[in-house]
């Protein structure tokens, strides 16, 4: 049937509805009193089916069914079973959505917190355990929104987790990079210590051998000319013994000696100045030029010899000097590459941690963009559904003072009964 349109009603339910009016009784209350007179004629036998006694009465038949089986109780004692009322179920409701822990939202946080409502009031009795889920039962809209908070929140503890992980193994990997540097800087250290003190003791040995050597060319040349002495000694002495001994023994045959020596030198100086006279100064020329010819010849190859054995020392010093030149520009060579090598390693590794930090940085704005994206479409999805919330909530306050008269009815359809429950279908009893 249309909305809008009265259906035609039955004598019983006029009879009914007469008296309500008479008592007094609002539109929940003559729901309630054909409900249970629904259940006194089934259980009388005035009808003989659910369906016959809902149709008289003018209920849904399921509601019915409920109500007789117990399962349903009616809507004054399901508020007072409920222990919150509608109101209080939104604030709790509209707290936990300004809520930003996950523990704000788990059963035992809800549970005290209502509790907590209870005791503002003065009421001291726990709530039930069964509490809870007939909460979310009645306020689908909030079960739907904290279960996607619980897994959106929970996703952003596990980021969170991960970000903190890898903070750490990052500064891990620093800390045992640092460490690694600082034990090879202490191995190149003492590798120069022990270079330099191997260098200490093998001066330290080649000096030492040099002295030694001094000492011992020393003390040979000692030797050596106490020898010489000794055999010079030994080969004068006989000689002296037997001038001596002559002298003593024979004075006048060493007298003779003597003299004849002197007679002989004196007739080779004869001999030699009548040779001169003989040859007056012919010769002497000639052997005194072939004296100063080889004179300067000995001279010349002397200075010829001192200048090659300069020649050759210069030589072997520029080879020397080459040589030692050539092995520092190897040392250096080297030495500049093992720097060249040290600086790209010391290049690489700060630019390794930038990196690092650039991507890590890159991905946690990628996660802050797309989490901002969710918290935005979450809120507006929110807000959509609180607004038609509100909608529903104020068309049906303005309607059902109005139609309950005409159209008892319109519970069924979802739209009576709205007033103090908080649901947006306007259907009552049950937890």
């Amino acid at each position: 049937m249309p909305r809008g349109v009265p259906k035609a009603r039955s004598s019983l339910w006029l009879t009914l509805q007469a008296a309500a009016r008479k008592q007094g009784l609002g539109p929940r209350e003559f729901r309630e009193s054909r409900i249970q007179s629904a259940i006194v004629a089934y259980q009388t036998g005035q009808v003989t089916s659910h369906a016959q006694a809902a149709k008289m009465f003018d209920i849904p038949e399921t509601t019915f069914w409920y109500r007789y089986k117990g399962i349903r109780q009616p809507a004054s004692l399901a508020h007072r079973a409920r222990r919150l009322t509608p109101e209080e179920e939104d604030s709790l409701a509209e707290t936990l959505y300004k809520s930003d822990t996950i523990s704000a939202l788990l059963p035992g946080s809800i549970t005290e917190a209502a509790g907590q409502l209870l005791a503002n009031r003065g009421e001291t009795e726990p709530l039930p355990a069964t509490w809870y889920e007939s909460y979310l039962e009645r306020h689908p809209e909030f079960k739907a929104w904290r279960d996607q908070e619980l897994v959106r929140r929970r996703r952003e503890r596990d980021e969170q987790a991960s970000a903190e992980r890898a903070a750490a193994i990052r500064q891990r990997k620093e800390e045992a990079r640092a460490q690694a540097l600082a034990k090879r800087r202490l191995k190149q250290e003492a590798r120069v210590a022990a270079r330099e003190a191997a260098l200490e003791k093998r001066q330290l040995r080649e000096a030492r051998a040099r002295e030694k050597a001094a000492q011992k060319q020393q003390l040979q040349e000692e030797r050596a000319q106490e020898t010489a002495a000794k055999k010079q000694q030994l080969k004068e002495e006989p000689v002296v013994e037997k001038q001596r001994d002559e002298e003593e023994l024979n004075p006048e045959r060493a007298a003779k000696k003597q003299q004849s020596k002197e007679e002989l030198a004196l007739e080779r100086a004869a001999k030699k100045q009548q040779l001169q006279e003989e040859f007056p100064l012919k010769r002497a020329p000639k052997v005194q030029q072939s004296k100063e010819e080889r004179a300067l010849k000995r001279a010349a190859e002397k200075q010829q010899r001192k200048e090659e054995q300069a020649q050759e020392k210069a030589a072997e010093i520029q080879r020397r000097k080459e040589e030692r030149a050539q092995k520092a520009a190897e040392i250096q060579r080297r030495k500049e590459e093992r720097a060249r090598e040290r600086a790209a390693a010391g290049q690489q590794r700060k630019e390794e941690p930038v990196v690092e930090k650039q991507r890590d940085e890159e991905e946690l704005a990628r996660k802050a963009a797309k989490k901002q994206q969710l918290k935005e479409e979450l809120a507006q999805q929110r807000a959509e559904e609180r607004e038609e919330l509100r909608a529903k909530r104020a068309w049906a306050k303005a309607n059902a003072s109005r139609w309950w008269l005409t159209m008892p009815g319109l519970e069924e359809e979802g739209l009576g009964g709205t007033e103090g429950t908080g649901y947006s279908n306007g259907k009552t009893g049950g937890k």
